[in-house]
């Protein structure tokens, strides 16, 4: 993997916010770590979910971790991990997930499904939302165990809604346990994956789960599949010059 420069698409490096990094510090650590394994952009994608997690104070702690970021040569953009319920529905239906405050939002939805939630919540869900047209990329699938059950459905319905899948490192480095472990290598060798991102909570996600989950990926995959999952599917997403988002407004 040497001189590949990998970009990571979900990640809880925000301080302060959600259950990922603590402090502005810890954060910092997580750049520097992430630097380490040829990362050098990160979209940060603090939880969104009522009552627990709601946004409040990301947008300016984003501003300072920005900052720092830059100091590391390290590209920061701005995201979420919305939950899968009526809430973010209702959100997403009167447009309130919008670029704002010419923050580098990305226009795209990474989706957490609840983790008991059935096939049939999640089709319904699915279909609800891409019905208005919003772009979804479902959040590590593999380790829900239920909807794993309908493998097959689920990855037809994936396809047929042109949803994009985003798998753990952490569940290709065996975190997770072995049935999460074979679910995420069945969905690498059948090429359904399309993003494999960190999902780091804090700077040891980087240096001893990353790490071997890149490796594993070069050796199971190919450089040219291995090399798409970790960076080149994600530059489509961020290259965003000229278009505009969901709503009509342009990015710059």
């Amino acid at each position: 993997m040497e001189g590949e420069r990998m970009i990571d698409i979900h990640s809880h490096l925000i301080f302060g916010v959600d259950d990922g990094s603590n402090c502005l510090e810890e954060s910092v650590r997580m750049i520097e770590k992430a630097k380490m394994q040829n990362i050098n952009t990160i979209i940060a994608t603090p939880h969104f979910q009522k009552g627990i997690f709601n946004g409040d104070g990301v947008e300016d702690k984003f501003r300072i971790l920005a900052e720092r970021a830059a100091e590391y040569s390290m590209d920061i953009r701005l995201g979420k991990e919305m939950f899968a319920d009526e809430w973010v529905i209702n959100i997403i239906n009167h447009q309130r997930y919008s670029t704002t405050g010419g923050l580098p939002y990305i226009p795209y939805i990474l989706v957490e499904l609840p983790y008991n939630a059935s096939f049939s919540y999640v089709a319904s869900f699915i279909s609800r939302v891409t019905k208005v047209n919003i772009d979804i990329i479902i959040a590590h699938p593999e380790r829900n165990r239920r909807i794993m059950k309908n493998f097959n459905e689920f990855i037809s319905l994936v396809r047929a809604t042109n949803c994009r899948i985003q798998v753990d490192a952490g569940s290709i480095a065996g975190v997770y346990g072995v049935f999460v472990k074979e679910i995420a290598r069945q969905m690498l060798k059948m090429k359904a994956v399309d993003f494999v991102a960190s999902n780091a909570h804090t700077p040891d996600d980087y240096t001893s789960i990353f790490s071997a989950a890149a490796q594993k990926i070069y050796r199971l995959c190919g450089e040219e599949y291995a090399i798409r999952l970790l960076e080149l599917n994600a530059r489509e997403i961020i290259n965003l010059t000229g278009r505009v988002n969901h709503y009509g407004r342009e990015i710059s």
